[in-house]
């Protein structure tokens, strides 16, 4: 099995080397200048619903995508989104990072270029002095991600190009002075002492407005003064469109209608600005990326990324960091910057330069109304999820409950039958949560959701049911070969049904977007060692255990590989439980030397998918890759970093009760049956295999746990496949002698037998 399963590896993973993606990283002619547009909290709805000319025209002929605004927390605020753009990895703000000043510019009772030496320790040899960089060292040093604030700022200096921005988001009015700067953007371009040589991010940007937000308003004028100066060959000039952040902090204080008013007044302003700039540039030798850098005041968004310029067509991009045509991530976008003007990338940044996505996507009203309708998918997953998790936990807390009763009490006898279907439809339930993924939800709401997810669940519970004439096996069979099948297929085919769906991913809170889920691989492992399980007892143990090492082969190959499952805890944690299953159904012992080969399956599986990415395009490898690139420029250090991050993510998954509680109350019943009951020694006289799969089963879980930054999630996601599967079986069992077919309870003594009078079968 790990044979075919290395041998597979090998053939994904160069085969994914060789992909079109691929040529798509090659990089472009350097570029003579770059413009940043910064359109914070800019979404495509808004692009798509006004009459913005100027901006329509730049997105027309630009590669577009939907940007990923994820920092180190959900909620990324604009001290977080720009020094994450400006260290090219994900960075906390400091709490002061809007507090940027000119070196003349009074601020406190003092001049700038004072205060910036008072709060850094050294002089402000530059224009413009970010006074709050000391504060954001401080927040980043305690967390794992070993961000550089300013990195790209330091690397454009040594290269010899030259920065500016020109950005001034202040409030007023009913503010605090002290709260008043907001000039964040310069985060973006300000080197590792937060200096920046040139721009603008005074009051001489701003002119009065008394119908503004805060009365204030950029003063166009005035930007393309501070421009001229400053457009110059080898220059990245960042402007932000500021009066779209004042409209988004005003919401608070300003009428529904006030606010709409605002906003529209805004971004006609900003669409008058972004086409006097563009006016300015070469579209044969300037870079144009427009993005959004943070989330708007109101709720998760994904901002929108642009780019346009040399070697770039209209179309999608995509990243390294996401693989997922029309997503890039809010880290991609320093080495994007670094890598079109033909300057190596640190290796401190954790982003990858974008590239041309493999399909065009349309026209651009398709490309612009499927960007914002995935945005509008993921805001109501993330609506949903917290429901959808609880709904699962709860449902098989009862399914559990139901059981004992029907399998305890002689008089429930007659609802075996119906309650074998009501556990089949638990992985139907599983099921319909990803099959919903085409179909537009968000525009109907979360009761025709639901509707449409238990109706489904329980007509694939009912179908399921009526195969038990022909084996009482096969049900069950069926129900975790759909599972198996649902997403051992979707991710050869690119895991687009794990996109926005609640058990699989977000982009709006996540920072991943391809490949299997952790949730959706854990339903595919624990479906798969069922599936086989059942095999083996069905076919017997000699030609069970070819089959179901083929199963397991090809399962595992699926969520290892970087093209397609991409998930390296699962292939660690997989690898081990399959080979021992395989072990244990052949009749084998488990001795020292067969441990001592399960602990060689763990690492080699972890080796060989690491190394083998590592053979894939840098632009084009996935986490594991860059995992092992990481350990390969830091060693120890970049590993103990990565592992202790991923560590301190798996426990704080012991904080949210839903499946801590539910793994919990699953385990003591699991528990109960096997040692309280005769139920599971009568399952495991009728399958014998169920030794082995629980066995394995076990250690899968434990690895899953330990291995995964998803935590608990993960072996609760197995135990929710797991339980209702395993109930099922237990109440099909035919009786002694009785065969295949419908199953008869047994009946006498044994039905009423007392609590206790069975011995461990799992």
């Amino acid at each position: 099995m790990l044979r075919l399963a290395a041998l597979g590896l090998v053939a994904g993973c160069l085969g994914g080397a060789a992909a079109p993606g691929a040529a798509a990283t090659e990089r472009p002619a350097p570029v003579r200048r770059v413009l940043l547009l910064a359109l914070p909290t800019m979404s495509w709805s808004e692009v798509r619903d006004h009459r913005l000319p100027h901006l329509e025209a730049l997105f027309r002929g630009s590669g577009m995508a939907n940007l990923m605004l994820r920092s180190t927390s959900r909620n990324t605020d604009p001290g977080d989104g720009y020094a994450t753009i400006g260290a090219g990895t994900r960075t906390a703000g400091g709490g002061l990072d809007g507090e940027v000043v000119g070196a003349g510019e009074r601020y406190a009772g003092a001049d700038g270029a004072v205060l910036f030496a008072r709060r850094t320790g050294h002089p402000l040899d530059a224009a413009i002095g970010a006074l709050g960089q000391p504060a954001l060292e401080t927040a980043n040093e305690a967390l794992l991600f070993e961000s550089v604030p300013g990195d790209l700022g330091s690397t454009l200096r040594s290269a010899g190009w030259r920065r500016a921005v020109i950005a001034n988001a202040d409030s007023g009015e009913t503010v605090p002075r002290a709260e008043r700067l907001h000039r964040e953007a310069a985060l973006v371009l300000t080197d590792r002492r937060g200096r920046l040589p040139a721009g603008e991010v005074g009051d001489a940007l701003l002119e009065r407005i008394p119908g503004a937000p805060f009365g204030l308003a950029l003063d166009e004028a005035a930007v393309g003064r501070a421009f001229d100066v400053v457009w110059q060959d080898r220059s990245v000039v960042l402007v932000e469109a500021s009066d779209l952040a004042r409209a988004d902090a005003y919401r608070r204080y300003a009428s529904p209608d006030a606010r709409a008013r605002q906003r529209r007044d805004a971004l006609r302003r900003t669409d008058r600005m972004v086409g006097s700039l563009l006016a300015r540039t070469d579209p044969a030798r300037d870079l144009v990326l427009a993005f959004g850098a943070y989330h708007p005041s109101f709720g998760r968004n994904l901002g929108v990324l642009a780019v346009r310029g040399p070697g770039t067509a209209a179309g999608y991009v995509e990243s390294g960091t996401t693989r997922r045509a029309g997503y890039v991530a809010l880290q991609d976008l320093a080495p994007t910057i670094l890598d079109r003007i033909g300057t190596t990338v640190p290796t401190s940044m954790e982003g990858r330069p974008l590239h041309a996505a493999g399909r065009t996507g349309g026209t651009y009203a398709d490309r612009l109304d499927r960007l914002a309708r995935e945005t509008h998918a993921s805001q109501f997953r993330d609506a949903t999820i917290g429901t959808a998790m609880v709904a699962l936990a709860i449902t098989v807390v009862i399914v559990a409950l139901l059981g004992l009763v029907v399998l305890l009490w002689p008089r429930a006898a007659r609802w075996r039958r119906a309650y074998a279907g009501v556990c089949l439809a638990v992985p139907g339930f599983m099921a319909a949560t990803f099959l919903t993924e085409p179909f537009a939800f968000h525009r109907y709401g979360a009761g025709a959701y639901w509707l449409t997810v238990v109706a489904f669940a329980i007509g694939f519970g009912g179908l399921a049911l009526a195969t038990r004439r022909v084996h009482w096996l096969l049900p069950t069979a069926l129900a975790a070969g759909a599972l198996v099948a649902l997403h051992g297929i979707d991710a050869l085919l690119g895991a687009h049904l794990q996109f926005a769906t609640v058990f699989g991913y977000s982009p709006t809170v996540g920072v991943r977007v391809a490949g299997l889920g952790n949730p959706a691989s854990a339903q595919l492992s624990a479906a798969a060692l069922i599936l086989a399980t059942i095999l083996v007892g069905w076919l017997g143990p000699r030609r069970g255990v070819v089959v179901s090492a083929a199963l397991l082969g090809a399962v595992l190959l699926i969520v290892a590989a970087p093209p397609w499952g991409q998930d390296f805890g699962g292939a660690l944690s997989d690898a081990p439980a399959y080979a021992l299953f395989l072990w244990l159904a052949a009749g084998r012992r488990v001795t020292r030397r067969a441990v001592a080969w399960l602990a060689a399956a763990l690492v080699g599986a972890g080796l060989l998918v690491g190394f083998l990415d590592l053979l894939r395009p840098s632009g084009s490898r996935t986490h594991v890759g860059r995992f092992f690139e990481k350990v390969g420029n830091e060693g120890v250090a970049g590993f103990v970093t990565v592992i202790s991050r991923k560590a301190g993510l798996m426990l704080q998954t012991f904080l949210v009760p839903t499946w801590v509680l539910a793994s919990i109350g699953l385990l003591l019943f699991l528990a109960f049956l096997a040692w309280g009951t005769p139920w599971l020694s009568r399952l495991a006289a009728a399958l014998p295999s169920l030794r082995a799969g629980s066995t394995a089963f076990a250690v899968m879980a434990v690895l899953g746990l330990l291995l995964n930054d998803s935590g608990v999630t993960v072996p609760g996601m197995m135990l929710a496949v797991l339980v209702p599967c395993l109930l099922a079986l237990t109440v099909l069992q035919p009786a002694a002698g009785a065969g295949g077919g419908d199953p008869e309870p047994p009946t006498g003594a044994d039905e009423a037998s007392p609590v206790g009078a069975g011995g461990p079968s799992a």
